[in-house]
């Protein structure tokens, strides 16, 4: 062999063994997350409906950079209690070295995309219409994330929530207090508008043959009027899930097993679009403990791959409402946005 032909064998091994590491890493997340899911279901936590209004609020994001997980990274995160997130090397860039998680504190990996750049001729980075580097996805590798709550000060013992003043900083889609219900109503809406969907009066439901979304009127929901329309929100949420199957090219099964996996990726797409519009889950009626045990029993019979492709339909279903819909996305934070509502907050 060659001393050309044995620096390309070890290149090829070194590319095989961070593909076999990366492997390894993912099932062993997966498997992490859907085992904590499976606790808190069976503890009586609702994992569907959590109070996201909390210390710091609204969907996962990055506290140092400021922007927002997307996809499967904001299951998982949301799983671990939302909020605020970020690595060790992204908290000492920003606040110093004498900040880090602490003793004891266990990180979460989530994925992070690896893409080669595309240069001009002149050797400058290519950019696309929005100013943004353009390349080629190569692939997904990991990295380990602590939430805010575990970064203190090694110096002092405070936390850095405490000492930057970071606990009353969220991102959020609109003021929730003036807002709430409408902007799960202004998605909605013009998400079922702009796709054309046929509307009717009736128990909740989808009907692919008739491309139609049924439900009650506003006084057939029981409650106070921030509950109606938490209720209400939330449900509508979880029929334009459904709505999406045809259009994203996913099929409708409704044997027991593919229809509980169908079920189980409405929730989650609903409980996205929730914490994406400001529902307050408080308003929601709370979910008996026989319903979050069978939810329990079903996900113990499926495959972690059957679980963690309910996730990645609900992501691709949240997304394609969100990008059908009138809301637009910030091209920094990646927050979306009713773009009349100008009273917007990034941490």
């Amino acid at each position: 062999m060659t001393k050309t032909e044995r620096a390309k064998a070890n290149k090829e091994k070194k590319i095989q063994k961070t593909k076999d590491y990366n492997l390894k890493l993912k099932k062993e997340t997966n498997q992490l997350v859907v085992d904590r899911m499976i606790s808190q279901l069976e503890a009586g936590v609702d994992v569907w409906r959590r109070d996201w209004g909390g210390a710091h609020g609204g969907m996962p994001y990055n506290f140092a950079e400021g922007y927002q997980f997307s996809g499967d990274n904001v299951f998982m995160l949301m799983m671990f209690g939302g909020g605020g997130f970020a690595t060790v090397k992204q908290v000492k860039k920003k606040y110093g070295n004498h900040f880090g998680p602490s003793k004891g504190s266990q990180g979460i990996h989530v994925q992070k995309p690896y893409i080669i750049p595309w240069k001009n001729k002149d050797g400058s980075p290519k950019l696309d219409k929005d100013g943004k580097p353009e390349g080629v996805l190569k692939g997904f590798g990991w990295f380990k994330v602590f939430k805010l709550e575990q970064f203190i000060n090694y110096n002092t013992g405070k936390s850095l929530a405490e000492e930057k003043n970071l606990g009353v900083k969220k991102i959020v889609t609109s003021n929730h207090n003036r807002y709430k219900g409408t902007m799960s109503e202004l998605l909605t809406t013009s998400y079922i508008n702009n796709e054309k969907i046929n509307i009717g009066i009736g128990d909740p439901s989808y009907s692919p043959s008739a491309d139609k979304i049924c439900m009650p009127t506003y006084d057939d929901w029981n409650g106070t009027d921030s509950e109606k329309i938490a209720s209400m929100g939330s449900t509508l949420h979880h029929e334009c899930y459904h709505s999406t199957a045809p259009r994203v090219g996913r099929k409708l099964g409704y044997t027991k097993t593919k229809y509980a996996l169908e079920e189980l990726s409405a929730e989650l797409c609903a409980s996205f679009l929730n914490c994406q519009t400001g529902i307050d889950s408080k308003e929601l009626e709370k979910r008996s403990a026989s319903y979050l045990q069978g939810w329990a029993d079903k996900l113990k019979g499926e495959t972690v791959d059957n679980i963690m492709k309910c996730v990645g339909d609900a992501v691709t279903g949240q997304a394609y409402i969100l990008k059908a819909s009138d809301f637009v996305q910030d091209k920094d934070t990646k927050e979306w946005y009713y773009p009349e509502t100008e009273e917007r907050k990034v941490a």
